[in-house]
Order: C-alpha cells, then structure tokens, then sequence
C-alpha cells in the first residue's frame, strides 16, 4: 500500500517556496490611490511583496497598486491580501500582498525585483553594505481603517 500524505500542500506554501523573498535595496513606495494609502515596500519576490503602512486591510482585498522607487517609473501591479498582521499596538500594520497572475503585474515584479533587491545586486556590493546605504523610510500618512474590514 502507498504511503498516505499527512495533508495536502497549501497553495501559498507552494508560492513561497517558488518564489523567494528580497529585502529592498533603496525606497520603494506603494500606494493605492482610490484610498489615498501610501506604504513602505520591505521586500519583493516575483509573487508579491510586504509592505508596512497605517491601514489594516483584510484577507482577500484587491487592488491595483502603484510601485515607485526613488526617480523610477511607476509600476502598477494588481495584488490581493494574503495577510495583515499589527505591529506597534495595532497602530501599524505589515501587510503581505500576492500578485493576482496578469501578465502587466508579473512584468511589473519581475522589474522591481531586477532593480529593487539584492538579487540584482552583485556580491561584492552586498557584502559591502548595500541595504545600509538605504535611506531613512518616509513618514507614511495616517490613514484610517480599510473601508472592506468592518469595524
């Protein structure tokens, strides 16, 4: 008899182990416009990023979202929430995105994360120090709760 799995292989453990994660190299900033949110972009894989901001999304919630790094284009990259957890007594939220699969979103992350990450970096200049030469995160305008999480 065939030995039995002990339980099935969640699709988002399948998607992290497909696609690693990079810490950022320089600022990147995400933004939704509709809601008027800005948030700090901490890392990228070619599957989606974490961003840290002030508003508490719920699972599930999607949007089109405008990636920018410092005199870069901008890049639009529709994503969905995979989780948000609350940081600093809920005053801050770390917000884990997954790119909904387009081809414009998938194009769009795999520039970010040619550009943004130390993937793209040689070794030499990640030894270096590449993440220490990072400027400061900018303020991130408070917002309040997301309108799709009832209260």
């Amino acid at each position: 008899m065939a030995p039995l799995a002990s339980r099935p292989v969640s699709t988002r453990s399948l998607l992290r182990r497909r696609w690693p994660r990079y810490d950022v190299i320089g600022h990147l900033v995400a933004s939704i416009p509709e809601l008027d949110v800005t948030m700090i972009v901490r890392d990228l894989s070619l599957g989606g990023f974490a961003a840290d901001g002030m508003l508490r999304f719920a699972r599930g919630e999607s949007y089109a979202l405008t990636i920018t790094g410092d005199g870069e284009s901008p890049y639009v990259v529709r994503a969905h929430v995979a989780w948000c957890h609350g940081r600093d007594r809920e005053e801050r939220f770390f917000t884990g995105w997954e790119v909904l699969g387009d081809p414009d979103s998938t194009r769009a992350m795999a520039e970010l994360v040619a550009r943004f990450t130390a993937a793209s970096a040689s070794t030499e200049e990640h030894a270096a120090g590449a993440h220490a030469a990072a400027p400061p995160p900018r303020a991130v305008p408070p917002v309040a709760q997301s309108p799709m999480v009832a209260g």
